[in-house]
């Protein structure tokens, strides 16, 4: 069973990849990361459990959206299939036990924005660490949170719109970063050094971002 270091520090890294990775089969483990790409399912509605790596507890469910084909508004980074609605959302859970140290995915969005807001829980509490609007008619853009050099624990994240939109080859985790429980004086470290956070979006259009962590 792994347990993940909870806290409450909101250090986000978002970026967009420079090139696609490989192909990875659906709910590939690599390392301490997790690859979902959504081939080889069924078309139509669909919910996903990520909890297949041996003597993990069950770490997430993604839900709210259907397998597609993909097309040109709202194409697949990896194969011929995305996953698609109007509202999706990832929660781990037993959020008090378990994070993810970090997050990517393509998005494809339709003719409206599309509202990305992620979470995490502490104490039995669960607070926004950010919400970011990502405008219409993007395609394949890749979002990124968190780093080996920026760690950022969460526990659930949604994307809402008003229209259809996708995403495609998501990832949970960080290869190379296994999950570790700092000491005290590690915290406190943290605590200090962590005062800004870094937010980039590679875009083709205009990028408003909203209520950017509102942790802080």
């Amino acid at each position: 069973m792994i347990r993940f270091a909870k806290h409450s520090l909101p250090v986000m890294l978002l970026a967009s990849a420079v090139a696609a990775g490989p192909v990875f089969a659906a709910q590939t483990w690599v390392d301490n990361a997790l690859h979902e790409d959504f081939e080889g399912y069924a078309l139509g509605p669909q919910s996903f459990s990520f909890c297949g790596q041996p003597g993990n507890d069950c770490l997430g469910v993604l839900s709210g959206g259907s397998v597609l084909t993909a097309t040109d508004d709202l194409p697949a980074v990896s194969g011929s299939q995305v996953y698609a609605g109007t509202s999706l959302s990832f929660a781990i859970p037993e959020p008090d036990f378990y994070a993810w140290p970090a997050l990517s995915f393509s998005l494809s969005t339709g003719d409206s924005p599309v509202i990305f807001t992620l979470y995490d829980f502490d104490n039995g509490l669960e607070f926004e660490l950010f919400s970011l609007e990502v405008p219409a008619m993007f395609a394949n853009e890749v979002l990124g949170v968190g780093s080996a050099a920026n760690i950022q624990y969460f526990s659930r994240f949604t994307l809402q719109s008003a229209s259809q939109f996708a995403i495609d080859d998501l990832v949970l985790g960080l290869e190379g970063v296994p999950p570790a429980v700092p000491e005290p004086a590690s915290w406190l470290m943290m605590i200090v050094g962590f005062g800004a956070v870094g937010v980039t979006l590679r875009r083709r259009v205009h990028t408003s971002i909203t209520n950017l962590s509102k942790g802080l």
